[in-house]
């Protein structure tokens, strides 16, 4: 299960946003890239998905564009809520201060039920999924954050049930967030590329 070769859905592209002072605005970035997986198979791409969206966020773009970089690999369900969480708190610190880009990559296992989209933890025993972060959480987060000018979600993952149920597109994408998935609602997204995911072939762009 995993990643696409040639597909980039994008979701619900709103109105341009008000154009930024330069010196006003900090870009975040949050990289998550699950590979070591305890019930199901392994995507050793992700971590290296991670560290290439690491080195030209960070490093490779024109100083002024360049993102305050997160990255983190291998991830728990406690230590994915405690990334995040902690992300959008660095995000909101300065709120009075700044306007902010946000650019929010998850790679690696994806469970998609009903109306919700799972991204999946290491400890990815799908009995204790209400557990797990929702794609849901992560968009109405971003939304609430007052200072956040646009925000583009990255997602590297499959929106299939392996459970076999019916699913449908049902992410409610307003104002200042866009979301480019891997592939489309209920359908599986495969690993294939080297050394990395052919997903990026589009962001790298996109960056």
């Amino acid at each position: 299960m995993k990643r696409t070769p040639f597909c980039v859905v994008q979701m619900n592209l709103v109105p341009p946003t008000p154009k930024l002072r330069e010196d006003t605005t900090t870009r975040y970035a949050l990289l998550i890239g699950n590979t070591h997986y305890e019930h199901s198979d392994r995507l050793p791409k992700c971590a290296n998905d991670v560290d290439l969206l690491e080195s030209t966020l960070s490093s490779k773009l024109p100083a002024r564009d360049r993102f305050k970089v997160r990255a983190l690999k291998d991830l728990s369900s406690d230590e994915m809520w405690k990334g995040i969480t902690s992300f959008f708190a660095d995000v909101q610190r300065f709120q009075e201060m700044e306007r902010a880009v946000v650019l929010f990559f998850f790679c690696g296992h994806g469970f998609y039920e009903g109306d919700t989209t799972y991204l999946v933890p290491t400890n990815d025993d799908i009995n204790q999924r209400k557990n797990w972060v929702t794609l849901r959480y992560v968009v109405e987060t971003l939304r609430e954050l007052s200072n956040v000018a646009i925000a583009f979600l990255l997602m590297d993952c499959c929106r299939a049930n392996p459970l076999g149920e019916e699913s449908r597109q049902c992410v409610d994408v307003a104002n200042n967030v866009m979301i480019v998935t891997a592939c489309g609602s209920n359908r599986p997204a495969y690993e294939t590329g080297e050394p990395f995911s052919q997903f990026l072939s589009f962001p790298s762009h996109f960056c």
